[in-house]
């Protein structure tokens, strides 16, 4: 979700202010490695002097360790009910026969 923020330049130069968190600048490619922290960060993508226009093609990841053991699980939970339909299939095909 993007919200777009009308305004000018800012009155003062950001760069050396204590709320930032990380931040990258310079031509190419650049990346950032927050630290875990909770709470309800922003992102902000901008121009070091605040003039438009600004471009840019961000990615953002996380890493969730529960998820794989949520995976292994469901995989496990789904492999045991494949198995038990299996035995329920055959023994009734087995009944049938007989």
């Amino acid at each position: 979700m993007y919200d777009v923020v009308e305004g000018g330049a800012p009155a003062t130069v950001l760069e050396g202010e204590d709320f930032w968190l990380v931040s990258a600048q310079g031509q190419g490619e650049q990346t950032v490695h927050p630290t875990h922290e909770d709470g309800d960060w922003t992102v902000v993508v901008m121009n070091p002097d605040g003039s438009s226009p600004v471009a840019a093609d961000d990615e953002v990841g996380a890493t969730l360790p529960v998820l794989d053991e949520l995976a292994y699980g469901l995989f496990t939970g789904g492999l045991v009910l494949l198995l038990g339909g299996g035995v329920v299939l055959w023994a009734g095909l087995h009944r049938r026969s007989t």
